[in-house]
């Protein structure tokens, strides 16, 4: 399924349950994740993290590394995004942030509104996924790397 937004930009999403995409065999994901990866022929893919806590994200993980698997035609970079309240759950934490891109207030401002949309997954300090935290993360990320505020990210594989 497309869904399109107001910027031009395009959101698909499969017919894959909430936290029950391992009802599925990774094989369906996969060759769900290789139909868009060869219709719109990205030169980047943002996902989870291999150990977040999250089956969904474990599965969308593991997906994403196979069906971007290089050729001669196709290299794309796959990055890993930090999820608050499932990346850093699994201790000892394997969360190495190697990539960190500046964000503005505005842009922290902006993440914590569309968290709030996202229903029932926004909870009241100090959950992680709540403003106050969201916002502190925002700025520890931010100080690690020399900026105000900025999102961290893990490269998986990228190409030069």
């Amino acid at each position: 399924m497309k869904r399109g937004g107001g910027t031009g930009q395009n959101i698909y999403l499969g017919e894959f349950p909430d936290n029950e995409m391992d009802r599925h065999s990774l094989l369906e994901l996969i060759q769900w994740l290789e139909g868009l990866i060869n219709s719109i022929n990205p030169d980047i893919l943002i996902t989870h993290h291999r150990f977040c806590t999250n089956i969904d994200h474990q599965y969308c993980h593991e997906a994403a590394v196979v069906a971007t698997r290089p050729d001669r035609n196709k290299h794309i970079t796959i990055l890993c995004g930090e999820v608050p309240s499932s990346t850093g759950y699994l201790r000892p934490a394997q969360w190495e942030p190697n990539l960190f891109i500046e964000v503005s207030a505005e842009d922290v401002e902006r993440k914590m509104r569309a968290m709030e949309a996202y229903n029932g997954e926004a909870r009241p300090d100090p959950h992680p996924r709540s403003r106050e935290v969201l916002k502190a993360l925002a700025k520890v990320r931010g100080s690690e790397s020399g900026y105000l505020f900025a999102e961290s990210f893990m490269i998986q594989k990228t190409f030069a």
